[in-house]
């Protein structure tokens, strides 16, 4: 998503200070997705967990996150996601009602939400049809309106560990 200086930028200045920036919350593309920093053998440092808008104008239902912490070491355990799915109701005269659309752990399962997680999570995304099916009903907030297609998909799955435009290439295949 950045310029590849900027990428190089940020890559490198992530895995320098991987012990202290364990993990990252970014909102720039309005939706559920990840991203993964590796090391230099390929080994999840920091997981970057990408939110969803509020405003219903980038295709998705309005949502917003609520992060569960460990209290000892401070680290995001795991996250859920709240939203607005019926923006019409009494003519959009009623009151906004939020239910819980996931619990990350409880959707994906296994451990707490980590650079790991997310790292195994790429993973199963990529050879498990029921768990890619979930993500992508996840990624607009369940509005089925702005997420990866089955045509589409290599491209997302790819841009989730392949940050730099050379490695997101070889993976794409363009």
């Amino acid at each position: 998503m950045f310029q590849p200086a900027y990428a190089a930028d940020l890559i490198s200045s992530l895995q320098a200070f991987a012990t202290t920036v364990r993990q990252g919350i970014y909102g720039h593309t309005h939706m559920m997705e990840f991203r993964v920093i590796a090391d230099a053998n390929g080994g999840p440092l920091v997981g970057n967990q990408g939110i969803p808008a509020v405003s219903p104008i980038f295709g998705n239902n309005p949502a917003f996150v609520v992060l569960t912490l460990d209290a000892a070491s401070r680290a995001i355990t795991d996250y859920t996601v709240h939203t607005l799915t019926d923006l019409t109701a009494a003519g959009g005269n009623a009151p906004a009602v939020w239910s819980k659309e996931y619990a990350f752990r409880e959707a994906y399962g296994g451990e707490a939400f980590s650079a790991r997680a997310l790292a195994e999570l790429q993973g199963t995304l990529n050879a498990d049809a029921n768990a890619r099916a979930t993500f992508i009903r996840f990624y607009d907030s369940g509005s089925g309106r702005a997420g990866p297609t089955m045509t589409t998909w290599r491209a997302y799955w790819c841009g989730i560990g392949n940050l730099d435009a050379l490695a997101f290439m070889r993976c794409s295949g363009g």
